[in-house]
């Protein structure tokens, strides 16, 4: 395959291009936006991979069938990943996404007050916690490359930059809500409610819209 990027926007790989390239990337007011929403929405993700294994067993008891409930559970977002090819065409990248965000919530919120109520067996929660995942399967990759819309210029930079972010920022709020597991499945599913609030919030201060502008 030939370069697709243009000559003009070609960078020499030197430290202050790629320094500079990183700027441009943490200046740039949607993408940082979008970025730091990934981030938080992707901590509930991480939330639920560090605490898994905990509730599943200790909580609910459940040892053999564990690798088979992971899996189900995984399979919604993997199905979400198909369907959204198709929906993005049809609802546009951004309209879907940020729906997919006060879904995201709102099926988390749910789930937390039935947990803090003590109404979420094991199989309550395990299909809540399948919706939601499904529901991110909508808002990850969508944020991501509305992130990188305004960064065509400097993509390979950019990604590096934006994947950089997202992953530092959501592996260490995943590990915080997993030292908060305390028998309950309520901080993980409290904790993936509270960061798609604070990704809403994250838009909302920096003024990006729910329809497609881009």
């Amino acid at each position: 395959m030939d370069e697709s990027l243009r000559p003009e926007n070609r960078r020499d790989l030197s430290p202050d291009r790629i320094a500079a390239g990183f700027a441009e990337t943490v200046r740039n007011r949607m993408t940082f936006a979008y970025t730091l929403a990934t981030g938080f929405v992707f901590g509930g993700l991480m939330s639920f991979i560090t605490s898994a294994q905990q509730v599943f067993q200790d909580t609910f008891g459940v040892e053999r069938e564990f690798p088979l409930l992971f899996a189900l559970i995984a399979l919604a977002m993997s199905a979400a990943s198909f369907l959204n090819a198709r929906w993005v065409r049809r609802f546009g990248v951004v309209r879907l996404s940020h729906a997919a965000l006060w879904v995201l919530i709102g099926v988390s919120g749910l789930h937390g007050a039935l947990a803090v109520l003590g109404w979420s067996p094991l199989p309550v929660f395990v299909a809540l916690e399948a919706l939601t995942l499904f529901v991110f399967g909508f808002v990850g990759a969508n944020f991501n490359s509305i992130a990188m819309e305004p960064m065509g210029h400097i993509a390979g930079t950019a990604s590096s930059a934006i994947g950089a972010i997202t992953t530092i920022l959501s592996a260490t709020l995943g590990l915080v809500i997993g030292q908060l597991y305390d028998g309950t499945t309520v901080p993980l599913i409290v904790g993936t409610c509270v960061l798609g609030i604070v990704a809403r919030v994250v838009l909302w201060v920096t003024g990006q819209k729910s329809r497609d502008e881009i």
